[in-house]
């Protein structure tokens, strides 16, 4: 978390008037002194006004976080007072995991993306890069996309009460997938989109990652550098556009008539996987499409 903060710390256009929300989570394998120093942690923020919640759990694995993360959206959006305006709050929220660090830009570029999310009806939420903090194909500081939700954007993320209000009358907690973002999935197959900037804005920095078991096991690999350090600067908010069209998974273009299935699911451009390989996602990759022209880091300034 002391990384987070301190990306927050030197972030541009955060309002110093904004509440920010830390929702801790306890559990028996989580030591005393750890929870001392998080809460010491919080006490220093300056760039905000802070509030804290914790909640306890019996063990740390993927079903527990599902339900952590359902009853730390369902105060944020029913708490009567959790942002200081003594009623429920109905807008945007911007939610950040604790083991991440944001570009200088985020907070900019997640203002720009909630203006195109709430003037296009399909598109629920939007995200600060892939899981890991990968860029799309094409990434350029000065674009967005609108891009098919197979599962909802991790990490770094926003959407408003509407949002919520679906996912309390859904099946969320019941559904097999214990991974919430996946559960949000499978719930809305094909029925929404998100909007992601196409250079990663978020780096995931967190060592242990719940895998396939879903117990917290696993390591996993953490790349060297963001995404973003890749590129020259960030954005320039009198250039920044959206990139024409509704992308696949990975951002690129084609008609939805013609995407094929990844994982059962229809929502990928015929040739994604050859051209942009799981090794590539934190490269710069430039690419042409027909019928689009999408500016790319090393051809467009």
């Amino acid at each position: 978390m002391s990384r987070l903060i301190r990306s927050l710390h030197d972030i541009d256009g955060l309002n110093p008037n904004s509440t920010c929300l830390f929702a801790c989570q306890k559990s028996p394998s989580i030591r005393e002194e750890d929870v001392t120093k998080t809460i010491d942690l919080i006490a220093n923020v300056k760039f905000c006004k802070t509030r804290t919640i914790f909640t306890q759990s019996k063990k740390r694995n993927a079903k527990e976080y599902k339900l952590q993360w359902y009853n730390t959206v369902k105060q944020a959006f029913e708490g009567k007072d959790t942002f200081g305006f003594g009623t429920e709050y109905k807008g945007d929220i911007l939610f950040l995991e604790d083991d991440i660090e944001l570009s200088k830009d985020a907070i900019k570029m997640i203002w720009y993306m909630l203006g195109i999310k709430n003037s296009h009806h399909k598109t629920i939420g939007v995200g600060l890069g892939g899981w890991s903090g990968e860029n799309l194909v094409n990434p350029h500081p000065d674009t967005v996309v609108i891009r098919y939700m197979l599962f909802f954007p991790g990490m770094a993320y926003a959407f408003n009460a509407s949002v919520w209000r679906e996912v309390k009358k859904s099946r969320f907690l019941t559904i097999k997938a214990n991974d919430w973002s996946e559960a949000l999935g499978w719930l809305w197959v094909g029925r929404y989109d998100v909007v992601v900037p196409t250079l990663g804005r978020m780096w995931h920095i967190g060592a242990i990652g719940l895998g396939h078991t879903g117990d917290g096991k696993k390591r996993r690999r953490i790349e060297p550098k963001p995404a973003w350090s890749k590129s020259p600067r960030l954005a320039d908010l009198n250039k920044v556009t959206l990139n024409k069209g509704e992308r696949d998974l990975f951002g690129m273009y084609c008609h939805p008539s013609e995407w094929k299935p990844y994982m059962s699911v229809k929502c990928m451009c015929p040739r994604t996987r050859m051209l942009y390989p799981n090794k590539r996602h934190f490269q710069i990759v430039c690419l042409k499409m027909p019928n689009v022209y999408d500016k790319c880091i090393g051809r467009d300034p």
